[in-house]
């Protein structure tokens, strides 16, 4: 996948061990999400599982088996209910009775069907039953439907959805595995390596006066925080500046980058691995994003 400078951030963060694993948090309902993941990619829970996922699947990351978790195959929903409902008309309206045997007549039924003034008559031959295992027995439970009447010993089991009403048996349930993701010990230099080109901009700013804070988050003049790669500010003359790391930038990096340095009243610095296409550098230079690669830090080094 692409190493944009939110996925670098998190790998760092992995790196240096501030975030060790990333594991899921399973909310009320099925919903799930990776908060610290999240935070970092600035992604909704689906995104940011895409993310790992793609991480993983490049072996940049490892997996484990998590949890678990049951979607609706209609609307793709974690709001599920499982419910016990009737085999006649699929009403959940049921309620389970003990069931009652006189012994003498042979008559089973529910046991409300025997209470009587607070005794047990049997309906049938009129008989009190007092002892139980001399009188009658309890011969186990039915289910009762409060909408057709049916009365049943098994239940049709059936998965409800509550955002779009589906129902559908417990086998008919999407399943979704979830992972907690660690950092693949033999990808520690690789990521090292991607990472040299934000190690080298702070190097060369640090030599030239300025005061750096790798990973800040900064508040904007409207209010909003924003998380970047290097904030760096000059005391003597004021000069600062905001600097992104990817591996390839597009549109929407520049866009985002941009839009943070207005906020913050800053210059914008994109490093980038690899040459951005045409289009991307003519948009960027009418935003002023200057964009440098990593042989223009390494000539920068030398003067």
């Amino acid at each position: 996948m692409v190493l944009t400078s939110k996925v670098l951030r998190l790998l760092e963060k992995m790196l240096d061990g501030s975030m060790e694993r990333v594991q899921p948090k399973i909310q009320a309902g099925g919903k799930f999400s990776y908060p610290e993941a999240e935070e970092v990619l600035d992604a909704h829970p689906g995104g940011a599982r895409e993310i790992l996922d793609s991480l993983a699947h490049d072996d940049i990351l490892r997996e484990e088996f998590f949890d678990k978790i049951l979607t609706c195959p209609e609307c793709r929903s974690h709001n599920l209910k499982f419910s016990l409902n009737c085999p006649e008309c699929r009403s959940p309206n049921t309620s389970k009775r003990e069931v009652l045997e006189h012994l003498s007549c042979g008559n089973t039924r529910p046991r409300e069907e025997f209470e009587l003034e607070g005794s047990l008559v049997c309906p049938k031959c009129g008989e009190e039953l007092e002892a139980i295992g001399v009188d009658y027995s309890r011969v186990g439970e039915l289910y009762l439907c409060g909408e057709c009447g049916e009365q049943f010993d098994e239940p049709r089991q059936e998965w409800r959805c509550a955002d779009c009403s589906a129902s559908f048996p417990p086998t008919g349930a999407e399943e979704m595995n979830l992972y907690t993701y660690t950092l693949n010990e033999e990808k520690r230099e690789w990521v090292r390596i991607q990472l040299g080109p934000k190690r080298e901009v702070e190097k060369i700013l640090r030599e030239r006066g300025f005061e750096v804070q790798p990973n800040p988050t900064i508040a904007g003049k409207s209010g909003v925080k924003h998380s970047v790669d290097v904030y760096a500010a000059d005391g003597d003359w004021g000069g600062k500046i905001v600097v992104s790391v990817c591996e390839k930038p597009d549109l929407r990096d520049i866009i985002d980058l941009h839009a943070i340095a207005e906020d913050v009243g800053t210059r914008a610095v994109l490093v980038a691995s690899e040459p951005p296409e045409k289009k991307v550098k003519k948009f960027a230079d009418k935003l002023s994003v200057n964009i440098l690669r990593e042989e223009d830090l390494e000539e920068s080094n030398h003067d």
